[in-house]
């Protein structure tokens, strides 16, 4: 299973790479941390984000709330990095792992790994701090994932 999260609001600044968490978006990213820890539906021990300072402290505030220490900084999660690029990295990933990144990327990464290669349409959407959990339902490859569950911030009362 992989949950792809997408970074919570961050101020903006002169510099994409340097934006930060607002106050709301640091209380956001918490309550999804909590939230994730005490439904119990996130089993892992990794966090992967992006080299951006927003992705980072989103991570590493879920990771607090979700008890997961373990917080590595991945390239090819930026906004405008290639998605069939980043989904040949996932075929070697063997267990659960969460994903925090940006858009257009993250629509366009659910998009290829749940419909595969020239889909139009995208099948998912992502709000600052949604969370969606997609299984592996064959080798890996887009096209063979499904969607097991998605989470907007707006549910969460935060």
């Amino acid at each position: 299973m992989i949950y792809l999260v997408r970074h919570a609001e961050a101020h903006d600044a002169d510099r994409d790479e340097l934006r930060e968490l607002t106050d709301r978006g640091k209380r956001v990213a918490e309550r999804l941390g909590q939230f994730l820890r005490q439904a119990r539906i996130v089993d892992a021990e990794v966090i992967w984000h992006s080299t951006l300072v927003r992705a980072r402290q989103t991570a590493a505030l879920m990771g607090r709330e979700m008890g997961i220490s373990i917080l590595k900084e991945i390239k090819g999660l930026a906004p405008n990095d290639s998605p069939a690029a980043f989904a040949r990295k996932l075929t070697a990933v063997r267990s659960d792992i969460v994903i925090v990144g940006h858009n257009p990327h993250l629509t366009a990464l659910g998009t290829l790994l749940v419909k595969g290669e020239g889909a139009n349409l995208p099948a998912v959407e992502f709000p600052k701090c949604a969370a969606l959990a997609l299984n592996n339902v064959g080798s890996g490859e887009p096209g063979e994932w499904c969607v097991a569950w998605h989470l907007s911030p707006a549910m969460l009362d935060a």
